[in-house]
């Protein structure tokens, strides 16, 4: 048995108190006879002996309490011995359709296998996760996991990677199994003003590419509009993909004279961004101008001294941070973001202005989710095992069980039995 708070332990010198006043009350009393009582003899009487049994009771019943509250607020815990698996496969639920996976479980019936996901659950479980493992995430809870050595096999996709390279100390073989497949697929297209642009995706184990090409590039390419879809017919082949389309976005630039030469960077890459997304935009600067007219646009750009009048749509304003290490970094509240330093030509493209104004002003939510469900790219084994790190706890896990709230009770149970027999003893 161990205890979470060995100091509290000190409280066990407490015992000596109710033993020192039972000493106190015992000391020698000195007896005066007088009268006719000198002739009469003393004697002890059986409810004499029991006051003396109660009394001892008592105090034994008292120190006992005493030490088991001591006890209890100690943490005592019970540690035994954690049954370990000399080996465990973990499995990622996209690959058990394979027929690899499938011969190797065929294979070996009494090995201990598991799913590579959320709480690790068995493979006979009746829900079976469809979504992409954080495999960072579900490594570094593999640290507690009751295995001596750890094997697992994963399509090691790079969109499961995300965060910090994790430390860990168990060994881990990781499996990558995957085979080399290709990508080439239209996933939607954007409507704009004078044409309509197809997103397409291309991509393997290596790489992923995106494209937007416009349905007027290919002469053997026909479309017909479906509402909120677009029917594509291209070599006796038809297709159906979604057709997303994007509104006049409004962008008002507020600047004072101290910002001049800012404004001008900052209006050279709004024309970049408008170019490149082909989204009809409205760009408009004001110097010194009123502030009343801020509700108007869907993105505030404020490059003033002063703190911009409060709005419920996006905005950037300028806040200097050296330690930032980003041009634009996000705000402190929703919807804001922050310009970290005044712009030059060398940190405006060192710092991709354009880009990042592209990814705040008008993100692609669903062309990122679909470009994430196609992503084929795949890293290397050695780039996916945890790096190694000293193992700080002993070879043998424990388990440890809690103790105190049978303290607790039992400091009860000696309570009421205390009670009752004080009571007995006053009658």
């Amino acid at each position: 048995m161990s205890f979470l708070h060995p100091t509290y332990l000190w409280g066990l010198l407490g015992l000596l108190v109710p033993l020192i006043v039972h000493l106190l009350n015992k000391g020698e009393v000195k007896t005066i006879k007088v009268g006719s009582i000198q002739f009469l003899e003393a004697q002890e009487t059986t409810q004499t002996k029991k006051l003396k049994l109660n009394e001892y009771a008592l105090l034994l019943l008292r120190m006992l309490l005493l030490g088991l509250l001591v006890l209890a607020i100690s943490g005592p815990t019970m540690q035994s011995p954690m049954p370990r698996e000399a080996l465990t496969y973990f499995i990622e639920p996209s690959l058990l359709q394979s027929n690899k996976m499938k011969s190797l479980l065929e294979s070996r019936p009494q090995a201990s296998f598991r799913l590579f996901s959320t709480d690790f659950p068995s493979l006979d479980t009746d829900e079976i996760p469809n979504t992409r493992p954080n495999y960072w995430q579900l490594v570094q809870s593999l640290k507690d996991f009751p295995s001596d050595s750890i094997v697992i096999f994963s399509e090691s996709r790079i969109s499961g990677i995300r965060g910090i390279r994790p430390k860990m100390s168990p060994t881990i073989n990781w499996v990558v199994m995957n085979q080399e497949s290709t990508l080439d697929t239209i996933i939607g297209a954007y409507k704009t003003e004078e044409d309509v642009d197809l997103v397409r995706v291309l991509g393997n184990n290596s790489y992923t590419d995106i494209q937007k090409i416009p349905l007027s590039a290919n002469k053997n390419r026909s479309a017909q509009l479906l509402g909120d879809s677009l029917q594509l017919e291209e070599n006796g082949k038809s297709s159906t993909v979604e057709l997303w389309r994007k509104d006049t976005l409004g962008i008002g630039l507020f600047y004072d004279s101290d910002f001049s030469r800012d404004a001008q960077y900052m209006m050279a890459a709004l024309d970049a961004v408008s170019t490149y997304a082909k989204r009809p935009m409205t760009i408009k600067a004001f110097k010194d101008e009123a502030e009343s007219s801020v509700s108007d646009f869907d993105f505030l750009i404020w490059l003033k001294s002063n703190f911009p009048p409060k709005t419920d749509n996006n905005y950037l304003m300028f806040k200097p941070d050296s330690l930032s290490g980003q041009l634009i970094s996000k705000g402190n509240k929703a919807k804001s973001y922050f310009l970290t330093e005044r712009l030059s030509i060398t940190n405006t493209l060192e710092g991709k202005l354009a880009e990042n104004l592209l990814e705040i002003i008008s993100p692609s939510p669903e062309l990122t989710e679909k470009i994430a469900s196609l992503d084929k790219r795949v890293l290397a084994s050695e780039e996916l095992v945890p790096l190694d790190s000293e193992r700080l706890t002993s070879e043998i896990e424990v388990k440890k069980s809690a103790l105190e709230p049978w303290f607790w009770l039992l400091a009860i149970m000696v309570l009421v039995v205390e009670r009752v027999l004080s009571k007995l003893r006053s009658q």
